[in-house]
């Protein structure tokens, strides 16, 4: 299953949190504040991207800490560095086509072995 370009900034945008102290605790502060006052403040900082020429992506990316169970997710996320953000959906995707590439082969050696 591939990612949309908004859940990649998105990812990106959690390690970076996770990495950088500085954008770690900006982001927490932010994602503690109430429901209707978060969604409002991220509504202004989007428009504010926006007109900037901010990229699609990243407002898409920003847009998901208006919802309520990714925002808890998110503080999650930036705040316990034992949990890898990307390596689960990774793995699953190199699996996937492990997979696919087993089955494949599967077929090409027994179609080719009746072929003979």
């Amino acid at each position: 299953m591939a990612l949309k370009t908004g859940e990649n900034a998105f990812i990106i945008l959690m390690e970076t949190a996770r990495e950088d102290p500085q954008i770690r605790q900006q982001l927490l502060n932010l994602l503690k504040i109430d429901s209707f006052n978060r969604q409002s403040m991220l509504n202004t900082f989007m428009e504010e991207m926006r007109m900037k020429g901010a990229s699609s992506e990243f407002i898409e990316a920003v847009s998901y800490l208006k919802e309520e169970h990714i925002a808890e997710k998110a503080i999650q996320l930036i705040t316990d560095v034992r949990h890898p953000v990307m390596q689960p959906r990774l793995l699953n995707g190199y699996l996937l086509w492990l997979l696919i590439i087993l089955v494949c082969l599967t077929v090409f050696i027994f179609f080719g072995n009746m072929i003979r």
